[in-house]
């Protein structure tokens, strides 16, 4: 009746919500609360409800994903040829190709088994992810990229949320949200923890030409024929209002 997700998987059903998993689309919460309360985002989660999805949360904050390899990556130049670990999503397969890298896809189990292995030369995610997973045994350099902004959602059955009573409904809205926001707060206070874990076990961090790779993966946008003509447009002048 309800899980966590994301917006990639509710783009099989709302195409135009996977724009929210774009490279470079938002750089902070605030832009992505932003978004959330524009008018192109409620008229979204209308097509979900039509969908037969009900959104309890959408702003659960999940981290910024950086890439993980073996030699610091500095511009999209010097990732040319690279072999990265993808998961099986074409939002991430575009964006590695436009990055000039060669995408490959591995299931998040096996990706310190390839990386052990060199099946894969990099690999990318958020830095709790990275740690969780052990990379860092595998892998000493993260270049941070950032190229994605992860937030989960929690869609329920529409057809179940209705027969709810109004005010279970309600608490159920207002706990989604509070549940968003602490696991926001979470995610940002824990995220210098896992810095400093990362460094401690010989990790080194190494900064980025963000407008490079940006410039870069702005073709991505052009990669989804199921969106609605001029998405990209439409969500960057939601953001500017």
């Amino acid at each position: 009746m309800m899980n966590i997700t994301d917006p990639g998987y509710l783009s099989d059903f709302v195409p135009d919500i996977g724009v929210l998993n774009g490279p470079y689309l938002v750089r902070t919460t605030q832009e992505y609360e932003k978004l959330l309360g524009s008018d192109w985002f409620r008229g979204v989660e209308r097509r979900l409800e039509q969908a037969g999805f009900k959104l309890i949360m959408a702003n659960g904050y999940f981290g910024q994903r950086h890439l993980i390899a073996d030699k610091p990556i500095r511009s999209p130049a010097e990732m040319a040829g690279m072999t990265v670990r993808v998961p099986p999503n074409t939002m991430w397969i575009e964006t590695f190709k436009a990055m000039g890298a060669r995408p490959t896809t591995v299931q998040w189990s096996e990706v310190y088994g390839a990386l052990q292995q060199n099946v894969v030369q990099a690999a990318e995610a958020p830095l709790g992810s990275l740690w969780g997973a052990k990379l860092h045994e595998v892998r000493k350099v993260i270049s941070t990229t950032g190229h994605f902004t992860a937030f989960t959602m929690w869609p329920m059955n529409i057809n179940f949320f209705n027969r709810l009573p109004p005010d279970v409904q309600r608490v159920l809205l207002e706990e989604g949200q509070k549940g968003g926001a602490e696991q926001t707060r979470l995610t940002l206070s824990l995220n210098d923890d896992f810095m400093a874990k990362l460094k401690g076990a010989g990790v080194s961090f190494v900064d980025v030409d963000n407008a490079a790779f940006q410039r870069a993966t702005a073709p991505v946008y052009k990669a989804f024929p199921k969106w609605t003509p001029g998405l990209h447009d439409t969500v960057m002048a939601a953001l500017k209002k």
